[in-house]
């Protein structure tokens, strides 16, 4: 369902940026300084499923990391504040 946003695989640039991006939105010290979110994702035809999608599969890598549930639910909910900047459809 992902794959065709990513028909090269994933990038080292694309991770660093997610990496970043997350961060800030947890709270780190860093901030992101890359593309603008929402012009980059509005041409790519993003819906409510894919990003859901893509946070179920956050939620799960953070649980196979060891992370509390009540902690990967606080940054699912961070990362859903997103949403405007991504879904397009």
């Amino acid at each position: 369902m992902l794959a065709p946003f990513f028909p090269g695989g994933v990038g080292e640039r694309h991770r660093r940026y997610l990496v970043t991006i997350l961060g800030e939105a947890l709270g780190g010290p860093e901030r992101y300084r890359g593309p603008d979110l929402a012009g980059t994702h509005q041409d790519l035809g993003i819906s409510g499923t894919h990003f859901e999608r893509t946070a179920a599969h956050l939620g799960a890598t953070l649980g196979e990391m060891g992370l509390p549930s009540r902690l990967v639910d606080r940054i699912i909910e961070i990362v859903a504040g997103l949403r405007p900047a991504i879904v397009t459809r």
